[in-house]
């Protein structure tokens, strides 16, 4: 099992996620709710307060002359693929887009949105080119669920 497999396990029983229903999306009940907008639609939410994903800024050390104390600065920052997880029987949407042959077609823009208890706005998580790269299965709570590693080309916290 190799390390994306296992972040993306590990990462699934903090994102489970409430798929549209066919009268629309409704936000889950909770203090705070993580709602998924694909295209500027809103497509799935979930009551967790869940780790999206984690990044990881290096650290570069310079000395000068004959100092002997180094200098720390940070150098690049890089982030981790996004992995969410949807119950299987409601992940009909998702499979379809995994499905879809490679292309520029693709991709879509996506934002995660976080609402307080009275679903006010109060942190978005901007994604363009957005792509599932992986689907695999997994159990949370006696549940079945798909475990969705996405990649993406570049992410804005607004």
């Amino acid at each position: 099992m190799n390390s994306k497999t296992i972040l993306a396990c590990a990462l699934a029983f903090f994102l489970l996620v409430v798929l549209v229903s066919a009268s629309g999306w409704h936000p889950p009940d909770g203090p705070f709710v993580t709602m998924l907008e694909v295209d500027g639609i809103a497509t799935a939410g979930f009551s967790a307060n869940p780790v999206i994903f984690s990044s990881f800024t290096g650290i570069i050390e310079t000395r000068s002359g004959g100092a002997i104390v180094t200098v720390k600065s940070p150098a690049l920052t890089t982030y981790n693929d996004l992995v969410l997880s949807f119950p299987l029987s409601d992940e009909g949407e998702f499979l379809e887009w995994y499905n879809e042959p490679s292309g520029p077609d693709k991709a879509r823009n996506a934002a995660l949105v976080v609402l307080d208890g009275s679903r006010t706005e109060i942190r978005r998580y901007n994604f363009r080119d957005l792509v599932p790269v992986s689907r695999s299965l997994a159990e949370s709570g006696g549940e079945d669920v798909a475990v969705y590693v996405f990649e993406y080309e570049e992410f804005e916290l607004s």
